[in-house]
C-alpha cells in the first residue's frame, strides 16, 4: 500500500497535536498543579564573579560557558550576557538573617519587620536589609523569564535611586493627562560593569531606563503577564529561595544617566 502524500501526513500530525492540546486544556481545569509557595523557587539573576561556584566544574551548580561579568539565571542556568532587558514587577523590602561564616554560615530566615528580625537574630547571625525586585527578564528567544534580583548593603543606595527612576517616569494620555505608570509598565536595561574600591574589584549592575512595555509587539500580553506575576507574589504563590543566595554575589548597581519621560 502506498504511503500517503507528505502534505497529508503533516496535516494529520497537526490535527492530532491540536486535538491533544484541546484535551490538555480541558484536563488542566480538573487536574490543576497544586503547588504551594514552598514548592516553587523563583529564579534569581545575578552577575558571575571570580569566585562564583557556577564557574567551578566540580560544583553541582556549574554552568558551561559562564564567564566573569555575565548576568545569569541561577535556576534556569540561562546566560544573558553582559546586559539584559527587564520589567520590574514588584518591590519588597525584607530583612534576612544570615549566620556568620565562622559559625557555619547559611540563611536563617526572612522577615518583613526589622524589629521582629532583630529580636530573633542570635549573636552569631546578622540581619541584612535587602531590597528585593521581582522581574520579567527578556531571554534570547524574545520571551520573558520570571526572576528576582536582590540588592543589599551598598546596593540599597542604588535601590533607592532605581525606585526614584520608577516613580519619576511620566506618560501622557490621549487627552493630555500626565501620570506615573505602574512599575510593571516600565522597561529597564541592566548592564554588568566592572567596579572597584580599596578592597578589590568586582562586577556590578548598572541600570538605565529603556522605554515602556508598549514598545514591544506583544506589549499588551507582556503587561498582562507582569500583572499576573505580581498577583502571584502578593498572593504567596511563589517565593525567593534565599538558601541559594550568597551575600558576596551582590555588587553595586550604578545609575546610568537620567530617566527619560515617555
Amino acid at each position: 500500500m502506498a504511503n500517503p502524500p507528505k502534505g497529508t501526513a503533516v496535516a494529520r500530525r497537526k490535527a492530532a497535536e491540536v486535538e491533544a492540546l484541546n484535551s490538555m486544556a480541558l484536563d488542566s481545569q480538573e487536574f490543576a498543579n497544586e503547588f504551594k509557595a514552598s514548592d516553587l523557587a523563583i529564579p534569581r539573576i545575578t552577575i558571575c564573579q571570580a569566585l562564583s561556584p557556577q564557574r567551578k566544574k566540580t560544583d553541582p551548580s556549574f554552568i558551561e560557558g559562564l564567564e566573569e561579568g555575565n548576568i545569569f539565571n541561577t535556576v534556569l542556568q540561562t546566560i544573558y550576557g553582559e546586559d539584559v532587558v527587564v520589567v520590574p514587577v514588584l518591590f519588597q523590602k525584607v530583612y534576612n538573617i544570615w549566620r556568620d561564616k565562622d559559625s557555619g554560615g547559611g540563611f536563617v530566615g526572612t522577615y518583613h519587620d526589622p524589629i521582629e528580625a532583630g529580636e530573633v537574630c542570635e549573636e552569631d547571625c546578622e540581619v541584612v536589609d535587602t531590597a528585593e525586585y521581582y522581574l520579567l527578564v527578556q531571554n534570547a528567544d524574545g520571551g520573558w523569564d520570571q526572576a528576582s534580583l536582590s540588592l543589599k548593603m551598598t546596593g540599597l543606595k542604588i535601590s533607592r535611586q532605581w525606585n526614584s527612576l520608577i516613580s519619576s517616569r511620566r506618560c501622557v494620555t490621549g487627552d493630555g493627562m500626565r501620570f506615573n505608570p505602574p512599575m510593571f509598565a516600565q522597561v529597564f536595561r541592566l548592564t554588568s560593569a566592572e567596579a572597584e574600591n580599596a578592597k578589590g574589584s568586582w562586577f556590578a549592575f548598572s541600570v538605565a531606563g529603556d522605554g515602556m512595555v508598549t514598545q514591544f509587539e506583544d506589549g499588551a500580553d507582556l503587561y498582562g503577564a507582569a500583572k499576573v506575576f505580581r498577583e502571584m507574589i502578593e498572593g504567596g504563590l511563589a517565593r525567593v529561595v534565599y538558601e541559594e543566595a550568597e551575600i558576596v554575589e551582590e555588587g553595586e548597581i550604578v545609575e546610568e544617566g537620567p530617566n527619560p519621560s515617555f
